[in-house]
């Protein structure tokens, strides 16, 4: 009765990993003397024009935390290439909304349907503490994914929004604190891609192998009769 559910969910961890393991947008890493690209996890800001103020704050608080010191010719070579570095930024915003509103999609009907199928099995007096457990780690774990690149976006935003020649030091600071965002939001999708191979598929196996045993002994106890 169950087959279907499972078999959903099953297809839903496999979407999951497609979308976690897909591209992702890219742009230009101006604080290095080559022309190399680095890969950016989905972003995207909903914010082009941030308060001026706020915009201030929070670039100064990334100089302070960082401590900062460039030389005379970092300086120059950073004001000489940061407008370019925006405009790549900002020419690919439109495709990391794209990826950003997918992998929502699919981690929002992820839990959708081990929530369901939860509840499904509960009725069929199915042990679901470890399946719960498991879900609820997942949510946390999507949460600070989640959190985490509302940072990163803002981060993203600011880069693009700055007068990067008349500040260089907080375009580099800025540029040091999405790194440090990506690395973040990298490891904790690859951590929920492991949970989720590794912890909930092999349950679901367990579960699905359950119901088929106890759907034999039915059978063979009906034969019986």
């Amino acid at each position: 009765m169950h087959k279907k559910i499972m078999t959903s969910v099953v297809f839903g961890l496999l979407a999951f990993v497609l979308v976690v393991g897909g591209p992702v947008a890219a742009h230009e890493d101006e604080d290095h003397s080559s022309s190399n690209t680095t890969q950016w996890q989905p972003a995207d800001s909903n914010s082009s024009h941030p308060d001026p103020a706020e915009l201030k704050a929070r670039l100064q608080k990334r100089k302070d935390t960082l401590n900062l010191r460039l030389s005379n010719a970092q300086k120059t070579r950073l004001q000489a290439r940061c407008e370019n570095a925006q405009g790549k930024i900002r020419s690919v915003e439109g495709r990391i909304k794209g990826i950003e509103t997918s992998r929502d999609r699919v981690y929002a009907n992820l839990l959708s349907h081990l929530t369901d199928l939860s509840g499904k099995l509960k009725t069929k007096n199915v042990d679901t503490n470890q399946l719960d457990a498991q879900i609820s780690l997942l949510e946390e774990s999507i949460g600070a994914f989640k959190a985490g690149l509302a940072e990163y976006k803002q981060a993203v935003a600011d880069l693009t929004a700055m007068d990067c020649a008349s500040d260089p030091e907080a375009f580099k600071a800025a540029l040091e604190e999405s790194r440090s965002y990506r690395k973040t939001l990298h490891e904790t999708g690859q951590n929920i891609r492991k949970l989720i191979l590794e912890t909930i598929k092999p349950a679901l196996a367990v579960i699905r192998a359950e119901l088929a045993a106890q759907r034999e002994a039915n059978s063979s106890g009906e034969e019986t009769d």
